[in-house]
């Protein structure tokens, strides 16, 4: 299913609201059936989950806007109508408890600041890319990205070439100073190779 990503898209999606529909119906006195997920210790991987789909969002589709409107939704107190069949007056909504705190999803938040435009880091990146803290499947799912921030550190390097030297390059894009030296190489002979046919064509 990794390599399949609509499907794991599709999967997450309908596993995190899932998860979330059964831990609010349990807050509210369906003790038979709290029971029983109780015993399926099905809470255990919800943060899990739900950073699996925030991860997706941000590495595989690059959607910011999707990434922080699924964050919100699932961190956002909400209220749940309190009404009886035939009162009219209108219902008492206390505030619930989220479905996730927020520092329950540290692994993405860290993974969203590397990689926003306004905080880019790259080694803050590669450095997630092997933490300790974060599963296989976060640390997988994130990778997806790797390439995208190596072109974006591509550009910044070419921009600043004479002033970075390849110690720093090789730091930036995860690789080491001879690795980072030959894709330097490789990728400015594919830019030029591609400006000529575009001026051929």
């Amino acid at each position: 299913m990794a390599h399949n990503a609509p499907q794991l898209l599709s999967a997450l999606s309908r596993l995190v609201p899932g998860v979330y529909t059964v831990k609010s119906s349990t807050k509210g006195g369906l003790d038979g059936l709290a029971d029983k997920l109780a015993g399926l210790e099905v809470a255990d991987y919800t943060a899990e989950f739900t950073s699996l789909l925030l991860l997706f969002h941000l590495a595989h589709s690059d959607s910011r806007s999707a990434f922080h409107s699924t964050l919100i939704e699932l961190t956002a107190p909400h209220k749940r109508p309190l009404q009886s069949p035939f009162d009219n007056d209108p219902p008492c909504s206390p505030p619930a408890e989220p479905f996730l705190t927020r520092s329950a999803l540290t692994y993405a938040l860290r993974a969203s600041r590397a990689l926003a435009p306004d905080t880019f880091s790259p080694i803050e990146y590669f450095s997630l890319l092997t933490d300790p803290s974060a599963s296989v499947y976060e640390r997988m799912l994130l990778s997806w990205a790797e390439g995208r921030v190596r072109d974006r550190v591509l550009e910044i390097v070419q921009r600043a070439y004479r002033n970075i030297g390849m110690n720093w390059t090789g730091r930036l894009t995860g690789q080491s100073e001879e690795d980072a030296h030959a894709w330097v190489e490789m990728r400015t002979a594919d830019a030029k190779a591609s400006d000529g046919k575009s001026r051929v064509g």
